[in-house]
């Protein structure tokens, strides 16, 4: 009769190789994310900005091809929102009723 704690020798080869599996699928996906990424950028005209959501290679990337004029980051358009919605907010606090 075997110890509780003790783990049968198949069972950590199939641990192991699950492991080893896994890491490899990854090693994949991200390798054909950046493919795509090279090549979606080898094509694109300049200033466009390519967008690859986060996959189970790695997270979000986010390009910009060529020199054309910068796109803003997702912070500063929050930043800009944010500010216009509160300038609108404090100019009807201030206008009378009617």
């Amino acid at each position: 009769m075997a110890a509780p704690h003790v783990v049968s020798w198949p069972g950590v080869c199939v641990v192991i190789v699950s492991l080893a599996c896994i890491l490899i699928y990854r090693l994949l996906a991200e390798r054909g994310r950046r493919k795509t990424l090279v090549e979606l950028c080898r094509n694109a005209s300049e200033g466009t900005v390519v967008v690859l959501g986060r996959g189970p290679g790695g997270p979000e990337m986010r390009v910009q091809v060529g020199a054309g004029p910068r796109q803003p980051s997702l912070a500063d358009a929050s930043r800009q929102v944010r500010a216009a919605h509160g300038a609108m907010r404090s100019r009807l606090e201030h206008q009378r009723p009617l």
